[in-house]
């Protein structure tokens, strides 16, 4: 059976606003605690997880990326050890089972997916349940009725949600902008905060720069 490409790929938003989300070491220690390439297989078995997230779809990465920069990227694999450190290192602390929060409190989150939307509903639950079994006990999955799922995306009403990147088109920077303007900081629209990151961040050779 041949599968077309369809130019966009699953896609998981942190909510930088929401703590502990807002620490960079626990979305850090999130993506290492996610096995992508598990969850990806018991969600929609004729995907891949992308090897290294870029939050670019992968031929267009594969063509815009030097190798040399490509090797530099951490590919985030599945390691509960370096998790661990993050979250020790970033003052989590273990109490029998459970994480708790450097606040010393439970670490509570929702994820969530678009209702009737399956293979994206079971992806959150299959991450949840990674979660919980990491000790994060205060995790839960759940789904959202449409259209409010998206509107509630747009204006940061979430902890984790399901969501898109790639957007159907080639254009690495269309790409970037649709993940890090459209669904991140809307600059036209004050309301829509998405995910909360930055706007200003520090990059390496550019220094300080406003994302949107």
């Amino acid at each position: 059976m041949a599968l077309p490409y369809d130019y966009s790929m699953y896609a998981i938003y942190f909510n930088d606003r929401h703590y502990p989300l807002t620490l960079t070491p626990f979305r850090q220690a999130l993506a290492y605690i996610i096995d992508r390439a598990k969850d990806t297989q018991i969600a929609d078995p004729v995907n891949v997880a992308d090897a290294i997230p870029t939050a670019l779809l992968p031929p267009v990465a594969q063509k815009w990326i030097p190798a040399s920069v490509m090797s530099t990227l951490n590919p985030y694999p599945h390691d509960l050890a370096k998790a661990t450190a993050l979250l020790t290192g970033a003052g989590f602390k273990k109490n029998g089972n459970e994480w708790l929060a450097p606040n010393g409190k439970p670490i509570k989150l929702v994820l969530s997916a678009p209702a009737g939307w399956s293979s994206s509903v079971v992806l959150m639950e299959a991450i949840a349940s990674e979660l919980k079994q990491f000790g994060f006990t205060g995790v839960t999955a759940t789904s959202g009725e449409q259209p409010g799922y998206w509107t509630d995306q747009s204006n940061g009403n979430y902890d984790i949600q399901w969501g898109w990147a790639g957007y159907w088109t080639l254009d690495p920077i269309q790409e970037m902008y649709s993940l890090f303007v459209g669904q991140n900081l809307n600059p036209t629209n004050a309301q829509q905060v998405g995910m909360g990151f930055g706007p200003m961040v520090n990059l390496d050779g550019y220094g300080t720069v406003n994302i949107t």
